[in-house]
């Protein structure tokens, strides 16, 4: 299936964010985005996860989770659960359906016939280390997943809580349906979590409240 991808990354708060974007061949594509928890070996372990996806191209879900957790224990025995933290969001999409395995909050959005989901990740609050929040952070892992079908007109979103903290989920929403190129949407939501960072200026809703850490995006669009 024909699609647009772009991605974007402004590691310049912390420095342990980490992307990749991989063709495993012209039918399918492998989107992760991996927010290292900072001062806890964050961007040590969010490379680590990058590398092990470009070496092995995991295509399925089993193979993610197998390769999650396998970095998990290596993290963990390092570790002991206080360093070599990070979440991870991966979505594999094939010619006909996209793969969900997520562990942490950095959330990922789809927009599919009209209709707009968050599959996952949280909605407001602080990242707690926990089994399902991190990356190392227990001896197990606990995944969100998903798959559904793809097609032709359908968005697919991968932030970072660098973005994702500085906006309303309404916000993320519109900018998903209203804008109609990879690069524009990706431009506006870089530079409204900037914006705010810089001069506050969020939402009546949101009580002030923003996240000056780094800053990832994917927008795939079919």
């Amino acid at each position: 299936m024909e699609n647009n991808v772009t991605t974007h990354q402004n590691n310049s708060v912390h420095g342990d964010d980490s992307l990749l974007t991989v063709s495993v061949d012209n039918d399918t594509y492998i989107d992760a985005v991996m927010d290292g928890v900072t001062d806890h070996g964050g961007a040590e372990a969010s490379n680590a996860v990058k590398e092990r996806i470009q070496s092995d191209k995991p295509t399925t879900t089993e193979e993610i989770e197998n390769l999650l957790s396998d970095l998990n224990t290596e993290f963990y025995q390092v570790g002991g659960g206080r360093f070599l933290l990070t979440t991870a969001s991966i979505v594999i999409t094939t010619s006909a359906r996209i793969y969900v395995v997520a562990v942490g909050d950095s959330p990922i959005y789809l927009l599919q016939n009209g209709e707009f989901s968050q599959l996952s990740g949280r909605i407001g609050g602080l990242l707690r280390l926990t089994a399902s929040s991190a990356v190392g952070a227990q001896s197990s892992l606990t995944f969100q997943t998903h798959d559904c079908p793809i097609s032709s007109g359908d968005k697919l979103l991968i932030v970072s809580d660098g973005i994702s903290d500085n906006l309303e989920l309404n916000e993320i929403q519109e900018f998903m349906t209203t804008i109609q190129t990879t690069d524009d949407l990706v431009q506006t939501l870089e530079t409204t979590s900037a914006e705010r960072t810089q001069r506050g200026g969020t939402p009546t809703s949101m009580r002030g409240r923003v996240r000056n850490d780094d800053r990832s995006i994917i927008a795939r669009f079919f």
